[in-house]
């Protein structure tokens, strides 16, 4: 897979929610519109996750004040 900003791939994923929320399904082919969407959307939401590891908290030191408590 390409490899994108988290910009792009929040612009992205923008994008296709906007497009499924107008998608009005009323045949056949809006369907498989509707799948492609919904696909791309895991797809993006994967990617986004992958470009922005989850923040680790560093621990915390102790400190007189807190040692006296």
């Amino acid at each position: 897979m390409a490899h994108f900003s988290s910009q792009t791939i929040e612009a992205l994923v923008d994008l296709v929610e906007i497009k499924l929320s107008y998608l009005d399904v009323t045949d056949r082919e809006d369907r498989l519109e509707l799948k492609r969407l919904q696909h791309a959307l895991v797809e993006l939401e994967t990617a986004r996750r992958a470009a922005v590891p989850p923040r680790r908290v560093p621990a915390r030191r102790a400190t007189a004040s807190a040692a006296a408590l």
